[in-house]
């Protein structure tokens, strides 16, 4: 701060008699200052301060000068705030627009693919269980062999196949040889045809190929079981099988058959 001889106020510690002036002459010459160089000069002239008035009014002004900083702090903070809520609404606003617009004209947003995974585990628990949960969008492949059908199944080659995924596992065995829900004839799609019979032989047909054999049930817990298929040439195979809501499924195939009697 310079020094005025005509207002009596020395930075170099002189003050006038009349403090008054010194005052306004201190705040005169801060008023253009930076807040750090305001706050540091005050602190200053508040340690040379020969009289408890005069410490008293120049604390005053501190405390003022520190209030207004604040002030403007917060105003500053209330007008980024206000700034980016006024950028949101405007986004939000625009997005919205330019959705309806592609909703309007037919363009329909692309869903996300959905995945599905495989449960089957040879070391699951003894009370295994149906899982409904995973669905995925069959896709059609560049033979057109694969269709989806209204109900989330898909055609393979004339054979229709489950998108649901089934807790299995072929080595499990147990005394329960119940073939409750099991005989009968059995029909998937337009191209292959299953037969359980009663006397535990087995016929089918795939594509106009016919098989025979023998069939018996070594495990079953509820609806899910596994079957052992012996054919003509004597070669064993064990598939695990569900009924799930009348139909049956082969679990690892993913093969589902409506029954025909």
């Amino acid at each position: 701060m310079s020094y005025d001889p005509n207002l009596g106020y020395d930075p170099n510690n002189n003050f006038s008699n009349d403090y008054h002036t010194d005052l306004a002459m201190i705040s005169a010459t801060i008023a253009n200052e930076k807040y750090q160089d305001r706050i540091m000069t005050l602190r200053i002239e508040i340690a040379k301060a020969p009289t408890p008035a005069i410490r008293s009014a120049l604390q005053q002004i501190l405390e003022d000068e520190q209030r207004k900083h604040r002030n403007q702090q917060i105003s500053m903070l209330v007008v980024l705030i206000v700034l980016a809520a006024v950028v949101g609404i405007i986004y939000l606003y625009f997005y919205s627009s330019s959705y309806s617009s592609t909703v309007s004209s037919g363009q329909n947003p692309k869903p996300a693919t959905q995945v599905v995974t495989s449960t089957s585990d040879s070391s699951e628990s003894n009370s295994p269980s149906i899982d409904d949960t995973s669905h995925v969008e069959s896709d059609t492949d560049t033979n057109g062999t694969v269709t989806e059908t209204n109900n989330g199944d898909y055609s393979d080659n004339g054979v229709i196949k489950t998108t649901k995924t089934y807790r299995s596992n072929t080595a499990m065995r147990n005394s329960d040889t119940s073939t409750n829900g099991i005989l009968g004839q059995w029909q998937s799609g337009n191209a292959t045809s299953f037969g359980f019979n009663n006397d535990g032989t087995y016929t089918s047909s795939s594509n106009g190929k016919n098989t025979s054999g023998t069939w018996k049930v070594v495990y079953r817990e509820g609806n899910i079981f596994n079957i052992q298929f012996t054919d003509s040439s004597g070669h064993n195979v064990v598939e695990p099988f569900v009924i799930d809501n009348g139909n049956l499924i082969e679990t690892n195939l993913k093969i589902k058959w409506d029954r025909v009697n």
